[in-house]
């Protein structure tokens, strides 16, 4: 089997008024250039037969994954359990606000979480029933549109890594960017990660982040500073 690990297109600012008070998140929809993202990863893979398409169930994922289905007789499957990381107490304010945890948390010796957030193992076992429905013996392809984070997890976790390992992964996991892993008897390998080719010329506005930051101070609900980078 190989697993096509999608992150969705660039998103609107995320703010109060797209906040999702059932799924605890915001959920803002994407931008123009997201749909352009979008787009240009379906023409990439248009001539991939994907088995399933699955999706994680905010809007962002939804809408990118729609694009994959044209021509194409499987039907979406959405998964609450692939949902971003929660990043806590950091979806509304700064790592400026919780200075001495910051210094500890971004040394990754350890899998911590963010603050009365989520962590890496977290992410991990709750992506258990989407991956106990897949078949690793199989020929199939599986598309997961998903976020950044998670996809630093479920990469970290399929090749037997351990979690505080993921922030080596992408810097940053660009949108739409594809990530593939194959299964030979059951052991993944990585054999592409953060592939963008296809939508370079629309992803100017993704710059380089520190490693230790699957979300950024200018990421938080109300920064009027950033558009376009909900994970």
């Amino acid at each position: 089997m190989e697993l096509w690990l999608i992150r969705h297109g660039e998103t609107e600012q995320a703010t109060l008024k797209n906040y999702d008070a059932q799924k605890k998140a915001p959920n803002p929809p994407l931008t123009s250039k997201g749909k352009m993202q979008a787009q240009s990863l379906a023409k990439r893979v248009e001539n991939i037969e994907f088995s399933r398409i699955i999706s994680s169930d905010m809007d962002r994922t939804i809408d990118t994954a729609s694009y994959l289905l044209k021509n194409r007789k499987v039907e979406l499957e959405i998964e609450k359990g692939i949902r971003e990381i929660d990043f806590g107490d950091l979806c509304c304010n700064s790592w400026t606000m919780f200075p001495d945890y910051h210094q500890k948390f971004k040394q990754h010796e350890t899998d911590l979480p963010y603050p009365n957030g989520e962590n890496g193992k977290t992410v991990w076992k709750r992506c258990q029933s989407m991956l106990e429905s897949l078949d690793f013996e199989s020929d199939e392809k599986v598309a997961i549109v998903c976020h950044g984070g998670v996809i630093r997890v479920l990469v970290s976790g399929l090749l037997n890594l351990p979690q505080a390992k993921r922030f080596d992964f992408g810097r940053p996991v660009y949108h739409c960017s594809i990530t593939r892993i194959r299964f030979f008897h059951g052991k993944g390998t990585l054999h592409t990660l953060n592939e963008h080719s296809h939508i370079v010329g629309i992803c100017e506005s993704q710059i380089l982040v520190e490693p230790e930051d699957e979300v950024k101070d200018s990421e938080k609900i109300g920064n009027k500073e950033n558009t376009g980078n909900m994970d």
